[in-house]
């Protein structure tokens, strides 16, 4: 019972993100860009290493990311104090902006369809939301599967 519910929360979760990706309609950066984006405005302050590990990539994959964000103005790169080999990523003015914009589309529809619903159900999903969020916390990157 354990292994279906799971598969079904998975492909469900799953195909609700790509449907909230699909409307939105004005995103103009690549996934990838725009998850590192989100990491490191939710961060405020962050190690590139540790976007890769949040991200799920080795850190040469995130460079690119990395590059493209900063050549758009949406992140910048600052020398660590006391490493100068270390440095930290920090969102910019309109690295927030695009973040939070971003998300207010992805979520419109959601919204809308939330909205649909009666009482009783809103109140069903904040119950979901409050067990996937416990799910969410216990699970660690890297645990075994």
């Amino acid at each position: 019972m354990s292994q279906e519910l799971a598969s079904g929360l998975a492909m469900t979760m799953s195909r609700l993100i790509r449907r909230l990706r699909a409307a939105d309609t004005g995103a103009r950066l690549s996934n990838p860009c725009a998850s590192a984006l989100a990491v490191i405005v939710v961060a405020g302050r962050v190690r590139p290493g540790d976007v890769a590990r949040i991200e799920g990539v080795k850190p040469a994959s995130i460079t690119p990311v990395l590059k493209e964000l900063t050549a758009k103005g949406l992140i910048v790169r600052i020398l660590d104090e006391n490493d100068k080999r270390a440095s930290w990523l920090t969102p910019t003015a309109k690295g927030r902006r695009w973040f939070e914009d971003g998300h207010a589309r992805a979520v419109r529809p959601l919204t809308i369809a939330i909205a649909a619903l009666d009482a009783r159900a809103q109140d069903g999903l904040r119950t979901a939301l409050k067990l996937l969020q416990e799910i969410e916390r216990s699970i660690q990157p890297g645990a075994p599967a």
